[in-house]
């Protein structure tokens, strides 16, 4: 089961409100299944009296879709009051719902589509469409996470780049000091000396975050005093 936070995909919405339409459904979403609970990703639609609202996060035991992934409860649910593994959860009247999987089997967590009013007539060619559907959006969180990392990588270059420009511009200003002492100018050298300070400073600025919280900073046994 996945642990980490998933980047929600930008055009979803389009996809989650063909699923309530189809379905004729109060609202579609789709949620992360963590460790210990659910939390709802994105929902579109009208959720009041449905239960479910985006951002909501409901431990795992009482959900419904945990029943689904276990097989306890089936992926219709036309009537949650005549179904007794639902007789003490609170949920919506009827529910759809299916398990999004990533790329690498991963479990994401759920596709679903929920109303406040019993639906007798929920077809499973609904159900063929939403596994359908679920793999698409996979596909999209696959695609979002991607993107994401790419964009780590190119900021990481992009402050290596910096870090090695900073590294030159020490070195040439300490080999410049250098030249100076051994001239015996030494109000040039601390010129070039005061330059190189500025540049370290520059780099353990760039290293530190922009908050530093209590204990932040470590003591090391390289460091005097």
């Amino acid at each position: 089961m996945t642990t980490w936070s998933p980047r929600t995909p930008q055009n979803i919405d389009d996809a989650l409100e063909l699923v309530r339409e189809l379905l004729g459904m109060d609202v579609a979403y789709v949620s992360r299944m963590g460790e210990h609970e659910q939390e709802i990703l994105r929902l579109v639609g009208d959720s009041d009296g449905v239960g479910v609202h985006e951002g909501m996060v409901v431990p795992l035991p009482d959900t419904y879709c945990q029943r689904m992934l276990d097989g306890r409860i089936g992926n219709t649910i036309p009537d949650a009051g005549a179904e007794p593994e639902l007789q003490n959860v609170n949920g919506p009247a009827a529910y759809v719902g299916v398990p999004v999987e990533l790329h690498d089997g991963e479990l994401l967590g759920t596709l679903c589509a929920a109303s406040g009013r019993p639906q007798p007539r929920l077809p499973e060619r609904d159900v063929r469409f939403m596994h359908v559907l679920a793999r698409v959006l996979a596909a999209e969180f696959d695609r979002a996470e991607l993107s994401a990392r790419f964009a780590e990588l190119d900021r990481a270059e992009e402050d290596r780049a910096r870090a090695l420009q900073l590294y030159r511009e020490v070195h040439h200003q300490l080999v410049l000091a250098r030249y100076a002492l051994d001239r015996e100018d030494e109000l040039i050298a601390t010129d070039h000396l005061e330059v190189a300070t500025d540049r370290v400073a520059d780099v353990i600025d760039s290293m530190l975050p922009d908050e530093l919280g209590p204990g932040g900073l470590r003591e090391s046994d390289d460091l005097p005093g």
